[in-house]
This record gives C-alpha cells, sequence and structure tokens, in this order.
C-alpha cells in the first residue's frame, strides 16, 4: 500500500509540474477557438477555447477524405450523378463536376482538398456509402474511432447545418490521423492540379488551385499579402458565413512536425486573419520545443519465475520520443524505472510492465515501458524431474545408437576382412599346386 501511494503522489507530481512546463502562452489570435499539438507524440501546446463547439465549413473535408482513401481503391471507377451536383446552393465550391463524367477515387480526392470541391464531397459519399446520410453515420463513427467524441457530422462537406459542428481539440485529433496517410500528406501539399477533360466536359482545363495560401511563396491574385511558410506540409481551410473562416495547417521543420487549428476567424483583414494566426503559433512552437527520440540503453529486467537463461528486454512504447523546452542528449539520460507490481511470467511481447522517468533539467518525464519479448515461466519441480528423465534416456538412447552402430560397423569389418582372406586363398592356392606337381 506504501509503494502504491508513493507511485500515485508521483504521477501527481508528474502532471503538475508537466502543466506548468507544457503552460498555455499569451498568443494574440484572431481566432475565437484554436489549438497547436506536436504530431509525433499529440502534446498540447496550445490551446485557446478548444473544446468549444465550432462550425468547421470545408475542413470537414479531411474526415471525408481519410474515409475514401480507407474504404476505396484509388484507382476505382465513380460515376458523377445528377442530385450530388444540383444539390448544392448556387455559389457553392465546386470542381466543375458534371452529371455523367466519371473520375477515379484519386481525381476526386483532389478535387475534394485542393480546390474544395462540394460536389466532390458528395460524389465520393454516394459512392461510398449511397447518400449524405448514411456517409455522416461512417464520419461520426470514425470520428468516435480516432477519438474525436465531441463533435458532429451531419454532411461530407460542411456546408452550414446547426447540427454539423466540431471543437478544435477533436479537429486537430482528425488532422494528426489524417497526416499519418501519405496519399493524403501529398494531396494536401499540392500547390495545383489539372482535372483531365472527359466527352461531356469539353470547356477549358479545370485547373484546381489550392486554396491554403500558406502553400504558395508569392501573394495570389486578390491578395496583397504573401502568406508563404516555408516549413508548411499541409492542410485545409474552410469558410461559411456562419463558421467565419477556419484553417487546419501542418509544418514539419526538422524532425518534428506541428499541426494547428484555427476556427472562428471573423472579419479578417491583411493584418490579422487565420494564416497569420497560424504562423504565430508555429513560430512558438518551433522556437520553444525540441523532439529527441530517446536512444538511452535500457537495462533488462530479471523476473524470478522466469525459465533459466531468460531475461525481459523493454523498451519505450511508442518509440519513446522525447518533447521538451531544451535540447538534450537522448543517448545519455539519467533514469528510473517502476515496474508493475506483482511482475510475474509469463509475459507476452507488448505488454504494459512499468514506467520509466526521466529527470531532465528539473523537469520530469514519464513514459510506459513495454516487454520486447516474451518471457516464459520456470519448470516446476515435477517439470525439472521429468525434464533430467527425459535427459538421461536421451543420452542412453544414443549411447544404444552409437554401441548399435559400433557392432554393425564391426560386423561390416569382420565380414570385408573374411572375404579378403578367401580371395588371398583362392589365389594362392593353384600356385602351390603347381609346385608340388
Amino acid at each position: 500500500m506504501k509503494i502504491q501511494k508513493i507511485i500515485s503522489m508521483l504521477v501527481v507530481f508528474v502532471l503538475l509540474l508537466s502543466t506548468l512546463v507544457f503552460a498555455t502562452p499569451d498568443i494574440e489570435l484572431s481566432a475565437e477557438s484554436a489549438i497547436l499539438i506536436e504530431a509525433t507524440t499529440g502534446q498540447v501546446l496550445y490551446e485557446k477555447n478548444s473544446e468549444e463547439k465550432m462550425y468547421p465549413a470545408s475542413i470537414t473535408k479531411i474526415l471525408t477524405a481519410i474515409i475514401a482513401l480507407e474504404e476505396c481503391n484509388l484507382t476505382d471507377i465513380v460515376t458523377v450523378s445528377e442530385i450530388a451536383v444540383s444539390s448544392l446552393p448556387q455559389g457553392s465550391s465546386t470542381g466543375e463536376l458534371k452529371s455523367g463524367e466519371t473520375f477515379t477515387v484519386e481525381q476526386l480526392l483532389y478535387a475534394l482538398l485542393v480546390n474544395s470541391g462540394n460536389d466532390a464531397a458528395n460524389v465520393l459519399a454516394e459512392h461510398i456509402a449511397g447518400s449524405n446520410e448514411s456517409f455522416a453515420t461512417m464520419m461520426n463513427t470514425k470520428a468516435t474511432e480516432i477519438g474525436a467524441t465531441t463533435s458532429n457530422f451531419v454532411n461530407p462537406h460542411g456546408l452550414h447545418d446547426e447540427k454539423h459542428y466540431v471543437t478544435a481539440k477533436d479537429m486537430v485529433l482528425i488532422a494528426k490521423y489524417a497526416m499519418s496517410n501519405e496519399v493524403f500528406r501529398r494531396i494536401v501539399s499540392t500547390q495545383t492540379y489539372t482535372m483531365p477533360n472527359t466527352e461531356i466536359y469539353t470547356d477549358e482545363e479545370r485547373v484546381y488551385t489550392n486554396t491554403n495560401l500558406m502553400l504558395f511563396d508569392k501573394a495570389m491574385p486578390g491578395n496583397s499579402v504573401n502568406y508563404y511558410y516555408e516549413y508548411i506540409t499541409g492542410i485545409k481551410t474552410g469558410q461559411t458565413s456562419q463558421a467565419g473562416k477556419t484553417l487546419v495547417a501542418s509544418a514539419k521543420k526538422d524532425n518534428m512536425e506541428l499541426i494547428c487549428v484555427i476556427l472562428g476567424v471573423r472579419n479578417s483583414s491583411e493584418t490579422a486573419n487565420r494564416y497569420l494566426d497560424a504562423k504565430k503559433l508555429f513560430t512558438y512552437g518551433f522556437n520553444n520545443y525540441f523532439l529527441t527520440q530517446i536512444t538511452t540503453p535500457i537495462k533488462n529486467i530479471e523476473i524470478s519465475n522466469a525459465k533459466k537463461g531468460q531475461e525481459l528486454e523493454v523498451q519505450i512504447k511508442d518509440n519513446g520520443y522525447l518533447l521538451s523546452t531544451t535540447s538534450v542528449d537522448a543517448s545519455s539520460l539519467n533514469y528510473r524505472m517502476v515496474q508493475k507490481q506483482g511482475l510475474m511470467a509469463p509475459i507476452n511481447q507488448g505488454d504494459e510492465i512499468g514506467t520509466i522517468i526521466f529527470d531532465i533539467n528539473d523537469q520530469v518525464y514519464e513514459y510506459t515501458l513495454v516487454a520486447k519479448n516474451n518471457v516464459e515461466v520456470k519448470d516446476s519441480i515435477f517439470e525439472t524431474i521429468m525434464n533430467f528423465f527425459k535427459w538421461i534416456f536421451k543420452i542412453i538412447f544414443y549411447i544404444i545408437l552409437i554401441f548399435i552402430a559400433i557392432v554393425v560397423l564391426f560386423r561390416i569389418f569382420v565380414i570385408l576382412t573374411r572375404k579378403k582372406r578367401r580371395k588371398r586363398k583362392r589365389s594362392n592356392g593353384p600356385r602351390r599346386r603347381a609346385k608340388q606337381d
């Protein structure tokens, strides 16, 4: 009980200290709600009203895209229906898709994510689930699986509906999940994409320009300010009158990637808008945090009831990345391990076996330890005796085999020797008789 109390107090201390270490800074944003995380660890670096329900607009399409990527092949052929294009309100953002045209899923994903085509969202939803309503059920199921449990989706494109809302905290989890897909990463970082013409669409080429201005190293038409950010890797913009301007953005510098969500930017100007908000958050994150993979060798653990010669090798769960406010030498960190109480064999690879705690510059970092190998239970006295007799029987068996082999070889030797003698007698016999005559 005393050990449990000590461990509990230590955990509380770590949590309190980590709260101080990653305290929310004072950053002036135009967004009503925002969040910034480090993508590998998922650590929240900044948040502002991150659990407030907000309208997402077209950043909804991030979830639509990841479902399409997981449910379809990129080469699947999809036909555009009349309702998919005619059900959209006038002035809605589209990829200019025409009823009856056929596209691959990959082409529709470019129309969805680069050009923010609401028609592409409808086409994909119908193809996958039969209707927007059925697809919305899939969206909510997937969001829950990812951990986004306080949001609700009713359509695949994000056009306004009072029942269609997200939180920044949920949206950043969805974005983090989506960015683990390499095809998604490739598409959301694309500046322009040309949709091939079809027999139905014969006008000028449909050239889609990414709506995320942070991707372009020069000011785009209609903007006198260049919002380019050199480390940007994606992801998606959104805008409706009810949602204001929204943005999910990601940026990678050296080995660290950050993801931010910006919601509810209204009356934005060249000096106060979603892109500048994102830049402020990225600048703060890259200037104040370091990501290091822990490479410190961790000693093996002896398990009292383990089979003879077996030790438990351990490793940090999820490779052990250290997010700190100072640069550290990952190969020479001091640590202490706290093993699970009553840790006994059998232990399977991947089982949680305790925690490892690092003290770095008066900051405490705690990670889960898992088994790197299997550890079997040592034999009982009865099994030991039986194994001893099995060993004796094996020795006797091999001795008998060796004895039989020697006897057989000796018998063969005797037979061969007798044959040689008989041959000599036959060859010598006639000569003796010739001399006697």
